[in-house]
Order: structure tokens, then C-alpha cells, then sequence
């Protein structure tokens, strides 16, 4: 009787432990459903949340990006060697004009989205590390630095916080279904010859945005667009994901 006994409270404790598990599951816990990427012609990583309710409808949504070691030099205008972060070296390639991870690109290993994952991480941590001096110091590729929610990425010419948060308002406003129909408002010829999206960008139902930014919806290839980077998050956490 007592063997039974025991049996039952083990087996109530480990059905109490797995219950608090699914919660914390199900809650969202320390679990990251955010989306991660290239954007912005590869040369940022993006980095998404969307949050939705039993119905799928979007109650809130962030979107941030974060900026590679070649947005930071030295006291004489240098770029740094050498860059760690965990098990990375990225080396600047002066050939390239860019630092590379091993023989790989940073167009070419952020690719994989766990990559991105470990670098924002290690922005946020504060774990992203240069040699000055024969001392490896923390406090130059920061998150003040890095991230363009802190550095004041564009300035007043370009503001990229009123264009983030411009889109971001729409997406908790409208949610994800025209995000991939966005057009601008006309679409002009770069100096390049190649077409480009002008002025505000809006949705089928001719919703506009608020948002003039040139990457929203414009699809490259090695590179997500904004909308593309946003849906990715709204699909790992929505019961019905929106084809992309």
C-alpha cells in the first residue's frame, strides 16, 4: 500500500512538473519565436516578433535591426581586425571591403538563421568582443552601437525609427494578410536602371503604411524584405501561417 502510495505522488509530481512545463510553454517562457534575417540588401540582421491570440489576430508586434562590425571603427578610421563573439572570428577582408567568417561571406554564413540568431544575441548579452592593445574589451561593438533602435541609424535624413515603427503600428492595426500585397506609390528608375519603389507604401485596399522605406516589400534575392521578415515571425507562432 505504501509502494502505491509513493507511486501515485511520484507520479502526481511529475504530472504537476509537466503541466507547469506546457504552461510556461505555452506562455512563451525564455522561448524565442522570433524570425531572423538578412535584410535590407543583406547587409543587416533583422529581427521580428509577432504575438497573436487564440484567433490568430496579431496583438502586438516588434521589428528591430541590427547593424555588422563595419558600422564601428577605430580611433583613426580604421576597421578592427578582428571580431569574436561565443565560437565566431569574423576577420575583415580588406580585399573585400567586408569582414568574413572563416572563407564565408557575411552575406553567405547569415544565410542560416541560427547564425543570426547567435549574433543578435551576443550584441544583446554585451558579448561581442575587439582586441585593442593586446586587450579584448566588450564595450566597443555594443548594442548601443549595433543596434539601430540605439544608434541613431539615418538621422534625420533618413529616419528609420518613424518607418519602422510606422510599419509596425499598420501590423498591429491590420495584421499580416497585405503585407506581402504592399505597393508604393509608384515605381521609379535608380541610377542603376533597375526599377525602385518611391513614396509611401499601402495595401490593396489602398490602407497606406505610413512608411516610405525602400526594402518593406521589395523582394531580392539572398535578402528578406521587411514584410517578408514580419510574416516569418507572424508564422511560427500562428495556428494558420500565411503562405510567404
Amino acid at each position: 500500500m505504501k509502494k502505491l502510495f509513493k507511486a501515485l505522488l511520484v507520479f502526481a509530481c511529475a504530472g504537476t512538473l509537466c503541466a507547469g512545463a506546457l504552461a510556461l510553454s505555452a506562455c512563451g517562457g525564455d522561448k524565442d519565436t522570433g524570425a531572423y534575417g538578412l535584410v535590407h540588401n543583406a547587409g543587416y540582421v533583422g529581427y521580428s516578433t509577432v504575438t497573436v491570440d487564440k484567433d490568430d489576430k496579431v496583438t502586438d508586434a516588434t521589428l528591430t535591426e541590427y547593424c555588422f562590425p563595419t558600422q564601428v571603427k577605430t580611433a583613426d578610421g580604421d576597421y578592427y581586425a578582428e571580431v569574436t563573439y561565443g565560437k565566431v572570428t569574423m576577420k575583415y577582408d580588406e580585399e573585400g571591403k567586408t569582414y568574413k567568417v572563416g572563407e564565408q561571406t557575411l552575406k553567405e554564413y547569415f544565410k542560416d538563421e541560427d547564425n543570426c540568431k547567435t549574433y543578435v544575441k551576443a550584441v544583446n548579452d554585451g558579448k561581442v568582443y575587439v582586441t585593442v592593445d593586446g586587450v579584448k574589451k566588450n564595450d566597443v561593438m555594443t548594442k548601443a552601437a549595433l543596434c539601430k533602435d540605439d544608434n541613431g541609424y539615418g538621422g534625420t535624413k533618413f529616419d528609420w525609427k518613424k518607418n519602422r515603427d510606422a510599419t509596425v503600428n499598420y501590423v498591429k492595426t491590420y495584421g499580416v494578410a497585405e503585407l506581402l500585397k504592399l505597393e508604393p506609390e509608384e515605381w521609379v528608375t535608380d541610377k542603376n536602371g533597375n526599377p525602385a519603389p518611391s513614396g509611401v507604401w499601402s495595401d490593396s485596399n489602398n490602407v497606406s503604411t505610413g512608411a516610405t522605406w525602400t526594402d518593406l516589400n521589395t523582394v531580392k534575392e539572398g535578402t528578406l524584405s521587411y514584410a517578408q521578415l514580419i510574416v516569418k515571425a507572424f508564422n511560427k507562432v500562428a495556428k494558420t501561417p500565411v503562405n510567404a
